[in-house]
């Protein structure tokens, strides 16, 4: 038999100073039920050691599922809800699922830093972490190991666009995410080299260098706060181009018209 504690979210977020945390634990704050439990992790520490909090403090909830989101995404306004009903969809056996968000950079819909895990399969999750610096996908290693258990991680179940990734960030939390990104996406990185000296916008200059400063390195560390900007290259982050007036939905649904054109994907990511 149920309880309501396995129908209720542990949900945290993961955090490293970035400008839209206080924005999106409001939006969850609004988006919860009363037997939902919110959680901020912001201590200045290596990915890996966050990954390992954030399943222990998981596990010591004991909810159903916990939901780990990163502080550089801004959710839709029912974002909570679709994430309770996509739940029911998956097998006993799974890990869990994520869901797609608008992806500033890449100027389309990317899986990114929201993952809801089933809470009694993180104390294997924890027994298979790497440890620092061993992996530069941490997650997706542990996910890998945890299917290779029989345990899927199932990004095949919704097209629902929950929100959006890496809009409004701070020009030094920019230039350290595609310093990761040189290591870690080089399949593309070509690509967004090609992008970013084409664009205009500040942000994407900022992205271009730390690209091309983390082709420069052997290899580059999951912790944030061992990159400073010695070298004060980086322009200041202009305010006027948050869009304060606008909702996170009014951007998706601009987006996703403008991507889709009214086909089929565009309907089932509403």
């Amino acid at each position: 038999m149920s309880t309501q504690k396995d129908k209720s979210l542990t949900i945290i977020v993961r955090a490293t100073g970035e400008t839209t945390m206080s924005m999106l634990t409001n939006q969850l704050k609004k988006q919860m039920s009363i037997h939902d439990d919110l959680f901020l992790l912001d201590q200045k520490e290596c990915f890996e050691d966050k990954l390992k909090r954030g399943f222990e403090l998981a596990i010591q909830e004991g909810r159903g599922f916990a939901v780990f989101i990163d502080a550089d995404i801004l959710l839709r306004k029912h974002a909570i809800k679709q994430i309770k009903k996509q739940i029911k969809k998956l097998d006993d056996t799974d890990l869990g699922f994520g869901l797609r968000l608008w992806d500033r950079f890449y100027d389309r819909p990317k899986y990114r830093g929201l993952h809801v895990y089933r809470t009694n399969l993180l104390e294997s999750a924890i027994s298979v972490l790497p440890t620092p610096n061993l992996k530069l996908r941490p997650e997706s290693f542990t996910k890998q190991k945890l299917k290779e258990q029989g345990h899927a991680w199932r990004n095949d179940i919704s097209h629902y666009i929950a929100g959006i990734h890496d809009f409004y960030q701070k020009p030094e939390d920019i230039y350290y995410k595609f310093l990761v990104r040189s290591k870690r996406s080089e399949h593309d990185i070509m690509q967004l080299k090609q992008k970013f000296r084409l664009a205009h916008d500040t942000d994407f200059k900022i992205a271009l260098k730390g690209i091309e400063d983390g082709e420069q390195m052997e290899e580059i560390s999951n912790n944030k706060f061992l990159y400073k900007n010695e070298n004060n290259v980086l322009p200041k982050l202009n305010q006027s181009s948050i869009y304060s007036n606008q909702s996170v939905d009014r951007i998706v649904l601009f987006k996703l018209i403008k991507y889709y054109r009214f086909n089929n994907l565009f309907w089932q990511s509403i």
